[in-house]
């Protein structure tokens, strides 16, 4: 074994140390100068061969003990001595600190620096746009939360005015925009009136922004509503010729109130079709009933005492329902489950949903709602009673040019589902649109020059000059000079070709055609702005009301909500 350990230094420096090694057993091992990837650890007292897979220095350890006592023991006395250096010099009574003292005992940020403003909005935001209590704040830690009161008086009211300030700056430039508003109360019977614009932007994309939740204490009264929506108007400073359509439910009120302000309504189709359903179901199940010898008052008319009642109800009986009541429930269930998903698919947001009213009508009519061979008579009549419904509320000549303009101005549809009496009819009331807006633009860009600085003398001198083909401008002496076209024969050029252009393909969106497409008819695509944007259904003023509706009973008395 000594022999062993005398080794020469020129043999022990043959052997090169670990890379990056930091242990003390590597000062008794090694790798060859040839092992370059440092595969194979061999011992430097004699040149042995360690088996350490990826550089574990246990087996080292244990082969200094079993074979270099003396060494192995040295080393042992350096590797306490090491973690003795490293380790940091503390009092005997020194413990380890809780993760609650150690929140307590940090420095708080100051009210002043950058990081608590930061944290501040940002909180200020989560409550305002998730709508979360402000109760959230009244907990303690390292950043201490400003008081409810700070959020209620002062920070949500800064970042309304902020939020309403930019909303402002968006809606300045918007050309045309739709409405849906709808009254509803809280849980505490207070009412509210929502008002929600619709438009489409510069890139062709639908927004919506809920402009206000005002309190509405008067009475909901037609001429009061009028104001209600005048007003808001009037502080967001928006034109009222630039609505194209309010769409509502069909609450006598509201009605009155959009035709005392002259404003295209676009009844709620999710609504319409509620109370299609509804009323002729509720017909028709009575009728039934009578027809199969069910009596509608049988409480009032049965010969059984009341003691019998209360033994059917105490069994549950009237809960079983007969073979009749199945047979009725399969009739109502075979005519209405289909128009569920119409109903979803026309409340949507984010899509156009305007245009597709006339092809679902004309769906409904030919596939949904006709006979088929199989139904029963309860069956087809409540499918006929909900049609007649629906043609006679929508054969109201206003909603259905509306509806009309909208179908044909969606590269989708065109003039498919609109009726052959009356497609010339809204050809020429597009064309007539097109003509005041491009008379509009040309008024608005001669005010521009009007009202723009006279070019000075100076400036005048510093004009670049002329190149060689602005001489031929305007050049009546070049017989091949294209004919300058009337505004009337270029509308009816720009209708004609988009007339005869690719139908698009059904689940297409429409806007996207138009963002393509809108250079090829910069007037006509101005009119699918203005009607592509009007909601079928105001059922999303149902959603903004139960999150106002939440927040407000969350936050209690602390928050006043006027706008939302």
């Amino acid at each position: 074994m000594e022999s062993l350990n005398t080794e020469t230094t020129e043999q022990q420096e043959q052997l090169v140390p670990k890379k990056n090694a930091v242990s003390v057993i590597w000062t008794h091992f090694g790798y060859s100068k040839d092992d370059i990837e440092q595969n194979e650890v061999r011992c430097r007292h004699y040149r042995k061969t360690v088996s350490t897979p990826k550089g574990n220095t246990t087996n080292l350890f244990q082969h200094l003990e079993h074979n270099h006592i003396t060494e192995y023991e040295q080393c042992m006395a350096q590797k306490k001595q090491k973690e003795t250096d490293k380790r940091p010099a503390t009092s005997a009574s020194a413990k380890q600190m809780s993760i609650t003292q150690a929140f307590t005992n940090a420095t708080q940020y100051e009210k002043s620096s950058r990081r608590w403003k930061e944290i501040t909005d940002a909180i200020c935001y989560y409550i305002a746009k998730d709508m979360t209590p402000l109760a959230t704040v009244e907990r303690s830690g390292r950043y201490t939360e400003p008081s409810r009161s700070h959020f209620s008086k002062t920070a949500l009211p800064d970042m309304y005015k902020t939020c309403c300030k930019n909303v402002a700056a968006e809606l300045k430039n918007v050309q045309h925009f739709a409405a849906t508003s709808d009254l509803w109360s809280s849980r505490t019977m207070d009412p509210f009136l929502s008002r929600t614009w619709h438009y489409t932007d510069d890139d062709w994309k639908l927004r919506q922004r809920c402009l206000e939740m005002p309190y509405f204490p008067a009475d909901h009264t037609a001429d009061m509503i009028v104001q209600g929506l005048k007003d808001m108007l009037s502080e967001w400073d928006l034109a009222e010729e630039k609505l194209s359509a309010i769409t509502t439910d069909n609450g006598a009120n509201v009605v009155k109130a959009a035709a005392l302000n002259g404003w295209i309504r676009q009844q709620c189709f999710g609504h319409r079709l509620h109370l299609a359903i509804e009323n002729r179901l509720k017909d028709q199940l009575v009728t039934h009933a009578v027809r199969m010898g069910i009596d509608a008052n049988d409480d009032c008319k049965s010969p059984r005492t009341k003691e019998s009642y209360h033994t059917e109800d105490k069994k549950s009986r009237h809960l079983v329902p007969s073979w009749a009541d199945l047979d009725v429930l399969e009739a109502v269930s075979k005519a209405l489950s289909p128009l569920m998903e119409f109903t979803d698919a026309l409340s949507g947001e984010e899509y156009v949903t305007i245009s597709f009213v006339k092809p679902v009508l004309h769906i409904l009519n030919s596939q949904v709602l006709a006979e088929e061979q199989d139904d029963v008579e309860l069956t087809k009549t409540i499918k006929t009673s909900i049609l007649r419904y629906l043609k006679e509320k929508y054969s109201d000549p206003i909603t259905e040019e509306l509806l009309d303009t909208a179908s044909f101005v969606d590269p989708r549809f065109k003039a498919t589902y609109i009726s052959a009496h009356n497609v010339p009819t809204i050809q020429e009331k597009v064309k007539t649109e097109m003509e005041k807006m491009s008379e509009a633009e040309v008024c608005s860009a001669s005010q521009i020059t009007e009202t723009a600085e006279p070019t000075t003398s100076s400036a005048v001198a510093k004009k670049q000059k002329r190149s060689l083909g602005s001489f031929f401008k305007g050049s009546e002496a070049t017989p091949s000079a294209t004919p300058t076209l009337s505004l009337q024969q270029s509308l009816e050029a720009e209708m004609s070709s988009y007339l005869v252009s690719p139908m698009l393909d059904r689940e297409a969106n429409p806007l996207d055609w138009w963002r393509e497409h809108h250079v090829h008819f910069p007037t006509l695509s101005k009119v699918a702005k203005k009607y592509l944007c009007i909601p079928a259904t105001s059922s999303h003023q149902s959603r903004f009301s139960v999150r106002a509706e939440t927040l407000l009973h969350a936050s209690g008395p602390a928050l006043n909500l006027r706008k939302g």
